[in-house]
């Protein structure tokens, strides 16, 4: 019998094609203009570059170019380790989880119905559903935790191994082998953040789209012993909820949680000492999980994530209005009233329809009065603006807006000025 090459799969163009619209879809959505613009321009001759990418698959000559370390702030937290890859190793990431996950024996190691995140067709909806039928059916303790920096400790050579016992295919696995590993462009310039990063053979990258597949394989037996015995054990990637009818059950298996990851070499958060990243108690008074409050009568976003949303507003439209003095530099950086409210319409539908699931309508009508009141003030800074610059440079004003200037047009004039 023939053993089918995986790494051809991974080569071939219709699966490349397949990951680069996933990758498209994901970072033409990133918060980062510097992101949208480079998926833009990779956009405009995308068949040549996946052509390319599958060449230098074929000849196996790809290499996978160094990533940039990005050390995200948290208030009263270290900084957050994300780790931003070139386009091209985006593409080839996805599509060798595109076929990992179409791997029976894979498919069946993290076929776990308790766990949700980094898989195919679950999700935080589904987690959610689940957390809330089990308070319906009776659960009325719960602890929720954390495991501290999870991605970062996986011992990766061991998953890689026993991925390898599934996958007969040395080409393939030397790939899968070289896509998780993490090599930064910046480190200089990280400084002593650099030691957030799995630059070493120790932990996957927080960024990369196998990271969580490679994390749901080490704990697939955590996610099996978890549950039973009146326990409900919920995962989603590095999130954790424990539920069950009776406190001393929850007490037990946290205890339980806590032996099993010390043994692969994981921690998590105590409730009693962290309750910023654990809480233990009834469910009746709600549970916070992945960004919504959970009630018996009631899901709705929780209001670190209404605050979230209503923050990233206002910085989108103070960017924009701290260069209303610069026209040309606020149109050339796409920051123009057309761009930003564009783009906050995004992110808002973008928010609402993460939460779709939610039924607390109160939460919506209070949302958009606040952000009505944001545009509001936004537009009014405009007007003052408007009546500094007209009389000045009309041409400011089609810019602030962002409506083409044809003086801003490229020339390429056949008859030259002489």
């Amino acid at each position: 019998m023939k053993v089918p090459s995986y790494y051809k799969k991974v080569c071939r163009f219709k699966n490349l094609e397949r990951a680069w619209r996933k990758v498209y879809g994901n970072g033409i959505k990133s918060s980062s203009q510097e992101t949208r613009n480079e998926i833009i321009e990779y956009n405009k001759n995308v068949d040549a570059n996946i052509n390319q990418i599958s060449l230098h698959l074929k000849v196996k000559k790809i290499k996978f170019l160094p990533s940039k370390g990005i050390p995200v702030k948290r208030a009263g937290k270290k900084p957050r380790p994300i780790v931003s890859a070139p386009i091209p190793n985006k593409i080839v990431q996805r599509s060798i989880l595109d076929v990992l996950q179409g791997n029976s024996k894979v498919k069946r190691y993290i076929s776990v119905p308790t766990s949700f995140g980094g898989l195919k067709d679950t999700g935080v909806k589904d987690a959610i559903t689940m957390a809330h039928n089990s308070i319906l059916n009776g659960a009325k303790w719960y602890l929720r935790t954390d495991i501290e920096n999870f991605l970062g400790a996986i011992p990766r050579d061991n998953i890689l191994s026993t991925i390898a016992s599934f996958i007969n295919d040395a080409d393939f696995n030397n790939l899968l082998a070289s896509a998780v590993e993490t090599e930064l462009s910046n480190l200089e310039i990280l400084g002593k953040n650099k030691d957030l990063f799995p630059i070493e053979d120790i932990g996957v990258a927080q960024g990369c789209c196998l990271s969580p597949l490679i994390g749901n394989i080490l704990l697939h037996d955590f996610d099996k012993q978890m549950n039973g015995r009146g326990i409900i054990c919920l995962r989603y990637i590095d999130d954790i909820l424990i539920l069950g009818k009776k406190q001393i059950q929850i007490k037990v298996a946290s205890e339980n949680a806590k032996i099993f990851l010390n043994s692969l070499g994981l921690t998590i958060y105590d409730p009693f000492i962290c309750q910023e990243k654990a809480k233990a108690g009834e469910t009746k008074n709600g549970i916070e999980f992945l960004g919504c409050e959970i009630l018996p009568d009631v899901i709705r976003p929780a209001k670190k994530s209404q605050k979230k949303l209503l923050k990233k507003i206002d910085d989108i439209l103070k960017d924009s209005s701290s260069l209303m003095s610069s026209p040309e530099n606020l149109y050339s950086s796409k920051k123009s009233i057309i761009d930003t409210l564009s783009y906050i319409s995004n992110v808002i539908k973008g928010w609402g329809n993460q939460y779709s699931f939610c039924n607390d309508k109160n939460v919506n009508g209070y949302l958009d009065k606040e952000i009505c009141f944001k545009i509001k003030k936004y537009i009014h800074h405009f007007t003052k603006t408007k009546r500094r610059l007209i009389l000045s440079d009309t041409k400011a004003i089609r810019r602030i807006l962002g409506v083409h200037l044809l003086c801003d047009s490229n020339e390429a004039p056949i008859i030259k000025d002489s």
